[in-house]
């Protein structure tokens, strides 16, 4: 069976975070591969799929969206990481958890939007914390690596959710 799920997007998340729409393809590419978990608990071994396909797709924004981001959908529109993932068995959607998703990511960088200093280090940028009581979040950037996408109850990106299953 295959499951497309959308793994993350370019909003500010829960977490007060954002991936710039430049470092989704690298989200993307770094997906293939990952393995598919529930509620980031898993061992390897209990794994439930693994992610075959990924990609950057443009969406269009919801008007919850466009109010409460105007800015970002204004210069990047809304970017969505799209992960198909390919499964043996007939998954279940998990009591409790349910089908929203989440991916476990390394960067390097947290930034503040726009920043140009040196730093590229948001504990010595003077304008960081500025920014994020400002705007409500901080930019990611450097992805390293992705250490798996789950199923679980509250997606820290809120759009992150299972959108098809083929048997």
């Amino acid at each position: 069976m295959k499951v497309s799920i959308i793994a993350t997007n370019n909003l500010p998340n829960r977490n007060m975070g954002r991936f710039p729409a430049a470092e989704l393809p690298a989200i993307a590419k770094k997906l293939v591969g990952v393995a598919a978990i529930v509620d980031h608990e898993a061992e390897y071994e209990e794994q439930w799929g693994t992610v075959v396909e990924a990609r950057v797709e443009r969406a269009e924004p919801t008007p919850e969206q466009l109010e409460a981001y105007p800015d970002v959908l204004r210069t990047e529109g809304l970017q969505n990481v799209v992960a198909v993932v390919q499964s043996k068995t007939q998954i279940e959607i998990v009591p409790d958890v349910g089908d929203h998703a989440s991916i476990t990511t390394a960067y390097t960088d947290l930034v503040c939007p726009g920043c140009t200093c040196e730093y590229r280090d948001a504990d010595r940028c003077k304008k960081a914390w500025e920014a994020l009581s400002t705007l409500g979040y901080l930019e990611r950037a450097g992805v390293q690596d992705i250490y798996e996408i789950s199923l679980v109850a509250v997606p820290a990106v809120p759009d992150a959710i299972v959108t098809n299953v083929e048997p």
